[in-house]
C-alpha cells in the first residue's frame, strides 16, 4: 500500500480510537464525538480502495512487462527486416518495401 495512504489510515484510526475511549470527557467539553465514526469509516474505505488499487497496479505492471517483451521482439524483427532489404536492394527500391528513403 502507498505509504501516504497507510500513514493517513494509521493516524485516522489512532485518533478515532482515542476519541472513542474518551467520549464522555470530550462530550463534556463540547466536542462532537461522532467524528470518530467518520474517521473510522473513511479509513476503512480508503484501505479497501487502496488495496484494490494495488491489485490493479500489479496487474498493470505484469501487462506492461508483457507489452515490453513483445515490443522488443517486434523491434528486433523490424531491424532484421530492414537490414535484409537494405543489403539486397539499392536505396531507390526501399520505399517499395515500406522503408523510408534514407540511410
Amino acid at each position: 500500500m502507498n505509504k501516504i495512504y497507510q500513514d493517513c489510515i494509521e493516524k485516522a484510526t489512532a485518533i478515532s480510537e482515542g476519541i472513542a475511549r474518551n467520549t464522555s470527557e470530550l462530550a463534556s467539553k463540547g466536542y462532537d464525538t461522532s467524528i470518530a465514526q467518520s474517521l473510522a469509516s473513511l479509513a476503512s474505505r480508503l484501505k479497501t480502495e487502496a488495496e484494490k488499487y494495488d491489485e490493479i497496479n500489479e496487474a498493470a505492471t505484469a501487462q506492461r512487462q508483457k507489452c515490453h517483451e513483445l515490443l522488443d521482439q517486434l523491434k528486433a524483427i523490424v531491424t532484421e527486416s530492414k537490414v535484409g532489404i537494405k543489403s539486397r536492394y539499392d536505396q531507390p527500391a526501399w520505399q517499395r518495401f515500406g522503408l523510408p528513403d534514407k540511410k
